[in-house]
Parts: structure tokens; C-alpha cells; sequence
């Protein structure tokens, strides 16, 4: 439900997330919570018409977390021991701007090549380790091949977030 996701998350959105819309109307109306209408520039600066809805961006947060302390127990073969911070260019607030950390991604995106992502289903997710300092390596993890999550230690702890959703 995102603009510059690929046709696979278009398809999904279309194929699944509809009927579970469909079959729970608490759902729908939880997920487009505050909908309006908005215009946004694409890539050749014109205008595009879309949707703006607020989410829940505390529930992203601990699901991206999970994600992250799961994807680096994989990896690495043992506990993350840090508290993690995430940031992503990919949600607007109501001024249709990022928040902080996510105009330190945009800036940070335009220092960085792409790296070769690890995971077997790019067209749907992607991720990659930065860095090879234990637990203060950076993830960046890439949904749809458009929706880009970094996840970030904070160096100022030495275990794992309490996370419950």
C-alpha cells in the first residue's frame, strides 16, 4: 500500500489484503484510520493523486524490531544485545514530510550504492548487514524493491528491547 513498491506488492495488496478487508471490516477501518486525499510528486516532478492514512507507527516499530532481532539471530547465530531504533524515508507525517531519522535515511540512501541485498525472494524482500562490528552492524531491509527500513543499534544498551505487540 505503498508508492514506489513494485506490480508483486500491487498484486498482493489487490489478491489478499482486500479480502481481509472484506472479510473484516474492523481491520479496514482500523488500517485507514484519518483517510484523505493527498497529491505527491513523483520521480519526474509531477503531481500524483494517492491516499494518506495514519498507522499505527508504534505497532510498525516493534514489528520491524522483531523483524530485526529475528533476521540477526539468523545470521549471526546469536542474540542482538541492543535496543534498536528504526527509521525509514517511507512514511510521511501529516505534513507529508519524514520525520527526523527519516531525512537521515533519504541523506544517507544518496551516500550509499545499493548493496547486494542477501534473500531469496527480491522481488518481495531484501536485507542487508552493514558493517562488522557485532551487535553495532546497521540492517537495511527492502520490501516490494521500494520500501526501504533501516534498523539501527542504540549504542547506549547492551540488551535486547522488551518488545510485546
Amino acid at each position: 500500500m505503498s508508492i514506489g513498491t513494485n506490480a508483486v506488492a500491487f498484486k498482493q495488496f489487490i489478491d489478499k489484503v482486500q479480502e481481509s478487508f472484506t472479510h473484516s471490516p474492523y481491520l479496514a477501518g482500523m488500517t485507514f484510520n484519518n483517510t484523505e486525499r493527498v497529491y505527491l510528486k513523483d520521480e519526474k516532478n509531477h503531481f500524483q493523486q494517492t491516499f494518506a492514512f495514519e498507522i499505527d507507527r508504534n505497532r510498525f516499530d516493534k514489528i520491524m524490531k522483531k523483524m530485526g532481532y529475528a533476521l540477526y539471530y539468523n545470521n549471526f547465530r546469536r542474540i542482538w544485545q541492543r535496543g534498536l531504533i528504526v527509521a525509514t524515508d517511507c512514511l510521511l507525517n501529516r505534513g507529508m514530510q519524514q520525520d527526523e531519522l527519516g531525512q537521515l535515511v533519504q541523506e544517507a540512501k544518496k551516500q550509499f550504492e545499493l548493496p547486494p541485498f542477501d534473500g531469496q525472494n527480491p522481488q518481495v524482500f531484501q536485507y542487508k548487514f552493514m558493517g562488522t562490528d557485532g551487535n553495532d552492524v546497521i540492517l537495511w531491509m527492502r520490501f516490494y524493491e521500494g520500501f526501504d527500513v533501516f534498523i539501527i543499534p542504540n549504542t547506549d544498551t547492551s540488551q535486547p528491547d522488551e518488545i510485546s505487540v
